[in-house]
């Protein structure tokens, strides 16, 4: 029951009230128990704001990973977003689930240039015509070429087809190691992991994992089951991820070696939560949503008022954060996150649908 009171009335909201004015000590005697009940309301509704706004904290109660014969078994349980111990439990070819990305390393630029440098020797001479002389002159991070001849035109016609060559060389080395020309929302240009391509190669890899997830959850309405592959990620032990602008994602880890090690950055994280949500749900609109120094999921699904969610060329994205350990569920997002979000701070990678 709601009340207020003054020096000579109280009223009640249930339109109860006292007609005659009090003496003071009346009114000392009920201003001292609305004061105490107003107190103890006071206090509970902070109580209930605090638990409310507080932020559970991801909880892996424990990892296993065995070896039975040909097979490596992986077993996980966790804590999820409502307090509930779950489990998951998945049995992999060892030599199949190994095998991808076997390869993959950190990006060395160093490396990277001498790589250029000795496919763009080889095609030297070919890339020559008479009275256009193609030379190459390394500096320590970058190559540039050199035409030497007589007739202008032809000179800039032999050095476009040879910055075409180099341009080649450099994207196919990329392509064999797995990385990518990545142009962030500020506009600047760096090398990182093609998280879009791990995504998609790691499907059929991780098909002991989307088998359990629609055996155990496909009943479920699509939040459930993605609250279930979220909070999985989330209690996994998050790894710190190095600026990706400076450091070309050197920390990430493609999802089978995530999850042998059993730890991961944000970007790490993030690209398997993509794999197994494209694995479960084929034609699903999925978008990675990179940030600096971060990175977001979103999901096609109906969204709700309350939802944090991103438009994506007309279409809207329901937004999660895969890194933990804060354990939130899809539709929410951390308040730093959100700034970026409200202020278009953000690069966007779509996931293709199967």
């Amino acid at each position: 029951m709601r009340y207020w009171y003054n020096m000579n009335f109280c009223y009640f909201s249930s339109a109860t009230f006292l007609t005659k004015p009090m003496n003071i000590k009346t009114f000392m005697s009920l201003k001292k128990i609305f004061t105490s009940h107003f107190i103890r309301a006071y206090t509970l509704l902070l109580l209930v704001f605090t638990l409310n706004s507080t932020e559970s904290v991801a909880k892996q109660l424990s990892f296993s990973k065995k070896q039975q014969g040909e097979q490596v078994i992986l077993a996980y349980k966790w804590i999820d977003h409502y307090e509930n111990e779950m489990q998951l439990e998945a049995s992999f070819l060892q030599k199949e689930f190994n095998a991808p990305f076997r390869l993959f390393k950190k990006y060395k630029p160093e490396i990277a240039l001498r790589h250029i440098e000795m496919g763009l020797r080889k095609k030297i001479r070919s890339m020559s015509q008479r009275g256009a002389q193609v030379r190459i002159k390394k500096f320590q991070d970058n190559i540039e070429i050199i035409v030497k001849g007589k007739n202008k035109n032809l000179i800039e016609k032999v050095k476009r087809k040879a910055l075409t060559t180099k341009f080649e060389i450099e994207q196919n080395y990329l392509l064999d190691t797995y990385y990518t020309l990545f142009v962030n929302t500020y506009g600047q240009t760096s090398i990182k992991p093609d998280h879009v391509r791990f995504a998609q190669e790691s499907m059929s890899m991780l098909s002991p994992l989307n088998e359990h997830i629609v055996d155990h959850y496909s009943q479920y309405p699509i939040r459930s089951i993605v609250n279930y592959v979220l909070g999985f990620i989330q209690s996994i032990p998050y790894a710190d991820l190095e600026d990706r602008q400076l450091t070309h994602g050197s920390g990430f880890s493609p999802p089978n070696r995530l999850l042998l090690e059993n730890r991961g950055d944000c970007d790490s994280k993030t690209v398997l939560m993509a794999a197994l949500m494209r694995g479960v749900f084929p034609r699903l609109g999925i978008s990675i949503i990179l940030l600096p120094k971060h990175a977001l999921l979103g999901i096609q699904i109906p969204h709700q008022k309350t939802d944090d969610y991103v438009e994506i060329d007309g279409a809207f994205y329901v937004l999660m954060e895969p890194t933990g350990p804060a354990m939130l569920p899809v539709a929410t997002i951390a308040d730093s996150s959100k700034k970026y979000i409200q202020n278009n701070a953000f690069s966007h990678q779509l996931i293709p649908v199967r």
